[in-house]
C-alpha cells in the first residue's frame, strides 16, 4: 500500500511532468522552471518521508532531472551518472505522465481580503461560489479583519481565488 505522502509524490511529479511537458511545447521556458522550484520544494519539505522509500524517492530525483535536462543539459548528465546512471540522460527518454495521477480532487484556494493574501482553503475542485463564499468568511483572519462588517462585494475566480472588498 502507498502511503498518502508517496501518493502526493507521485500525483506532483505527474502533474509537474505534464505541465512542463506543454510548457516546453509552447515556449514558456521561464514558466517551466518555476515549476521545476515548485516540485523541488515539495520535494525538500516532504524528503524525510520520501527517502523511507528508496525506490520511489530515486524515481522521482531521476524525473527531476530529466524535466530539467533541456535547460541544463550538462549538469543533468552529470548529475545522472551521479545516482549511478551508467547510460547517458539523453537516451532515457522523456518521462511518462501516468493519466491516473492526473486527476485533481482538492485545490488550496487563495482567500484576500482587498486583493492582499489573508488565507488559504482546502476544498473539492469545482465547488460552488456560494459554498467557496461561505468557507472564505469563516476564516479566523478573515472574521478578525471584517469584524461585524458585511463585506461590498466578494468576486470569486473558480478554482483560484475568493478575494473579499470591504
Amino acid at each position: 500500500m502507498i502511503h498518502s505522502k508517496y501518493w502526493l509524490g507521485l500525483t506532483e511529479s505527474f502533474l509537474t511532468i505534464h505541465h512542463i511537458s506543454l510548457d516546453y511545447e509552447n515556449f514558456r521556458f521561464n514558466r517551466a522552471i518555476a515549476r521545476i522550484r515548485e516540485f523541488t520544494n515539495i520535494l525538500f519539505e516532504n524528503e524525510e518521508i520520501l527517502k523511507k522509500n528508496n525506490e520511489l524517492f530515486k524515481f522521482l530525483i531521476e524525473n527531476t532531472i530529466k524535466i530539467f535536462s533541456p535547460m541544463v543539459p550538462h549538469i543533468s548528465e552529470e548529475m545522472w551518472r551521479l545516482l549511478g546512471n551508467k547510460n547517458f540522460l539523453i537516451k532515457s527518454g522523456w518521462p511518462v505522465v501516468d493519466k491516473k495521477f492526473l486527476k485533481i480532487e482538492n485545490i488550496t484556494l487563495a482567500v484576500q481580503i482587498n486583493g492582499k493574501l489573508k488565507g488559504t482553503i482546502d476544498l473539492p475542485v469545482n465547488t460552488n461560489s456560494s459554498e467557496i463564499e461561505k468557507k472564505a468568511l469563516l476564516l479566523p483572519k478573515v472574521m478578525k479583519i471584517i469584524g461585524k462588517n458585511k463585506p461590498k462585494k466578494i468576486i470569486v475566480v473558480k478554482n483560484k481565488v475568493a478575494n473579499i472588498v470591504i
